[in-house]
Parts: structure tokens; sequence; C-alpha cells
């Protein structure tokens, strides 16, 4: 009995692991309204994933599923004309870190003046940045 006990808890790590997380990202910018959209993209394996959200009153959402924390793109199309295929360049956009908690990205303006909270990841990369900035 103890032998099973001891293996249970020594494999318990591994099953916490390899369980999918759930993430919310909750913006606000401004004070936009239709016809401005936000989009989330990020790839998960060879799977380019976009999503779409409808900004209204500044405020959009996104929620999804993640293996791991992966790198993504948080994008706002301010007249709702972004072309998520890539062939136009989108002028206001934001690298972040998906990760299975709730943040938030905010800011009066744009999504690239965007501040992220509530994110361990983004905090760490923003730290990151600003020490090899000098670089």
């Amino acid at each position: 009995m103890k032998k099973f006990i001891l293996s249970t808890i020594c494999f318990l790590p591994l099953a916490l692991f390899a369980q999918e997380g759930k993430f919310v990202l909750q913006g606000k910018v401004g004070q936009l309204n239709s016809p401005a959209k936000a989009y989330l993209m990020y790839r998960i394996g060879d799977e380019s994933i976009t999503d779409s959200s409808t900004v209204k009153n500044g405020a959009f959402e996104f929620r999804g599923t993640i293996d791991a924390p992966i790198k993504g793109t948080l994008i706002l199309s301010h007249d709702g004309t972004f072309d998520p295929a890539g062939r136009t360049r989108p002028d206001d956009l934001l690298q972040i870190y998906i990760e299975p908690v709730k943040f938030s990205a905010t800011s009066a303006d744009s999504v690239k003046n965007a501040s992220i909270k509530g994110s361990p990841l983004n905090d760490d990369n923003k730290k990151f940045e600003a020490a090899i900035k000098p670089f």
C-alpha cells in the first residue's frame, strides 16, 4: 500500500502538466465601437488560430484553451478592415504571451501601447526586455 501511495504522489505532477488550461484575455482600449474589431493570433503545433472579437465601448474578450504558454499577437483594427490572411500589415498590434490565466490588456488609445496585467509570463518578459534594452 505504501508503494502505491508513493508512486501516485510521484506521478501526480505529470498528470497536472498534461491538463489543458483555459485562458481569458479581457481588453479595454478607449471608447472604440463598431466597426472596430480585435484579433488574437497564435499557433498550436502546425495549426494557426485567429480569433476575433467585436469591440464595444472599447472592450473586447477572448477565451480559449491551450496546452502550454505560447506567444501570440493581439491586433486591433480600428476600422474593422484587417485581413487575417496577412496581406496587409496592421499598425496597432502587440506581441504577448498567452498562458492559462485570466489577464487583461488596457490602454487609452491603442493596443500597441497597452499594459498587460495578471500574467506572470508577460510581467517577466517586460522585465527581460527592459534589462536587455541597453544592449
